[in-house]
């Protein structure tokens, strides 16, 4: 039987990247496109995570009134437009919250075309984002715009549009007309967006560099039922292109350290390598498919001693599954492999978008 110590490699590692972040599930995606499962669009789980830290940031509001005055007092706001601002977001803070929630959830959908709305003089705008007055209809967003935006500036978008979704006064504000003591809509949802993405930042409810963690349930385990030990583990994914659909993903190898490991009688270790590759965030068409794999290895590793203070390691055994990445499906796809009588496995379980 193999013995040895089990461990888990990376913890402190994963509690660096992390940040904060926000789970969500392949079926909580609004997908516009052909993607399935975590391995999808990125952008949606980045829109998630900013949804999740604007209601934070709105529930904070209610139940910690002595942190209002942290709000709406931009240093170029007049005393009568602070006033206007924190008084639309007290309104319409339990809206705010029941349409980024339950049935009510309004949808984001990325587009590849640029979207046009009419200016104030009657002219032609392109935006990165819309939406249609009131509670119901999707926000669209354009990806090439979109893509390029930080956590804090996409949290600043989502309350610009989340500004015409909610009533205030009987009425739903669009872009155009005065809105209050501030010249048109548009001019008074960019600042009240300012304002969230401000006292969010103070509060550290969202940091500055967006992030995806993919987690996995792992085990080692003895065959014959001796000993079993289990561990959820979670890695950042490596994205490849500036439009974040190719990328690496998986556990033990260099961009993506945390793992499992046993450590054997002689000093060495074992560990189990996952490596996933994803050329275009798991669309299906032929030239993607056959660029499409997940590499699945046991490695033994080598202490470094003074007769030997390189790197060493070598393979046990290893398995290719090609077209295969987990991500992209809602199955649960276990990789398991053996060394001598123990067993290693893994599985993909969900995806977290977060910011640090």
């Amino acid at each position: 039987m193999t013995r040895g110590l089990f461990l888990i490699r990376g913890l402190l590692t994963f509690a660096m990247l992390s940040g904060v972040v926000h789970q969500v599930t392949p079926s909580a995606r609004a997908d516009g496109g052909t993607s399935v499962g975590g391995g999808g669009d990125p952008l949606y789980f980045f829109l998630e995570n900013s949804r999740s830290k604007l209601v934070l940031a709105v529930n904070k509001l209610i139940y910690e009134p002595d942190t209002r005055a942290y709000i709406c007092n931009g240093a170029r706001l007049t005393d009568e437009q602070k006033s206007f601002c924190l008084k639309f977001i007290l309104e319409t803070a339990i809206e705010f919250t029941q349409i980024n929630a339950g049935t009510n959830k309004i949808k984001f959908i990325i587009r590849d075309t640029p979207l046009i709305v009419t200016g104030p003089d009657g002219t032609d705008i392109n935006v990165v984002a819309r939406t249609p007055l009131g509670p119901t209809g999707d926000v669209e967003f354009y990806r090439p715009m979109l893509k390029n935006l930080s956590p804090p500036d996409l949290l600043m978008l989502l309350g610009h549009e989340f500004g015409h979704k909610v009533t205030f006064e009987g009425v739903n504000i669009g872009d155009n007309n005065p809105v209050g003591p501030f010249a048109t809509g548009r001019e008074f949802l960019d600042t009240l967006g300012d304002a969230i993405k401000s006292y969010a930042l103070k509060y550290n409810l969202i940091g500055h560099t967006a992030n995806i963690l993919d987690q996995y349930s792992c085990s080692v385990r003895d065959i014959y039922g001796r000993y079993e030990v289990r561990s959820a583990l979670n890695n950042q994914r490596t994205f490849n292109d500036e439009n974040l659909t190719s990328y690496h993903t998986g556990l033990g190898y260099n961009e993506a350290p945390t793992t499992i490991e046993l450590f054997e009688a002689a000093g060495t270790k074992v560990k189990m390598q996952i490596v996933i590759t994803e050329p275009e965030s798991c669309h299906d068409n032929p030239v993607a498919n056959s660029r499409r794999n997940t590499v699945v290895k046991l490695i033994r590793v080598f202490p470094q001693t003074p007769e030997h203070p390189e790197y060493r390691e070598e393979e046990i055994t290893s398995q290719l599954y090609q077209t295969l990445n987990p991500l992209c499906t809602d199955q649960k796809i276990p990789f398991a492999l053996l060394n001598g009588d123990t067993e290693f496995k893994c599985q993909y379980d969900s995806t977290m978008g977060g910011s640090r």
